[in-house]
Formats: structure tokens, sequence, C-alpha cells
């Protein structure tokens, strides 16, 4: 009998803190692409840019579980310039468009801001086409 109180007494204490825990843990979804719309497979996400919290399967598309808290997404594959994105708390579903990695050995900075404004300015024109 005693047992069973000390059970029953417990019971409600295991239930709120399950669902004090669960629910600082939220799902994000998504889709990666290149410039040319392609899906990118196995693009690294991460929190704080070092803890892998998941990657993108085949069709360059992701589900992962992240904190309530978290406001940024990484996102790094080889070949391409890395991504650090930005979540609303009410955002679930995000698309990214990565670009890829250039070299500038040769090229003066202000070239190099020329063409890195150029390759953004086109942004706008590839994601109404996604």
């Amino acid at each position: 009998m005693l047992k069973r109180n000390k059970i029953l007494t417990l019971l409600p204490f295991l239930l709120s803190l399950f669902c004090r825990v669960s629910g600082q843990i939220r799902t994000i979804s998504g889709l990666v692409i290149d410039d040319h719309l392609t899906p990118v497979p196995g693009v690294q996400l991460r929190l704080n840019d070092t803890t892998l919290i998941g990657t993108t399967n085949s069709d360059g598309r992701f589900n992962t579980d992240i904190p309530q808290n978290t406001n940024t997404l990484h996102f790094g594959f080889v070949g391409f310039e890395p991504a650090t994105i930005r979540i609303n708390d009410n955002c679930d579903t995000i698309e990214i468009i990565l670009l890829p990695a250039s070299t500038y050995d040769f090229m003066s900075p202000k070239k190099i801001d020329r063409l890195r404004l150029k390759q953004f300015k086109t942004l706008p024109g590839l994601y109404l086409e996604a």
C-alpha cells in the first residue's frame, strides 16, 4: 500500500518533467539547392558551427530536431560557401540556396566584393524559380 502511494505521488511529477523537456525541442525541415536549382545531398547542418545535427538526404531535404531557443543554423558542404541562416521562432520549414565557393587568388578585394554582390543579386530570381 505504501509503495503504491509513492508511485502515485511520483507519477504526476515524472509526467510534468517529460512534458517540460519535450516542449523545449522543435523540428525544422527544409530543402538545400545550389545556384542551378539542383538538390545538394550530404550538406551538413550544425548548431553553433560545431555540433553536427544532421545532413541532407539524396533529394537535398533534411528534417532535424533543434533546441527551442536556437535561432541560427550553419550549413556547409565542400565546394560551396558556408551559409548561416537565422531562424524565427515560428519558422518550421526553410529553403537554402548554396552558392559555389570561388577562389579569388589574383583579384583585388574591390573586384571580389563586386563579384559577390553580383551573385547575391541573382538570388531573388533563383528563389522565384525554385
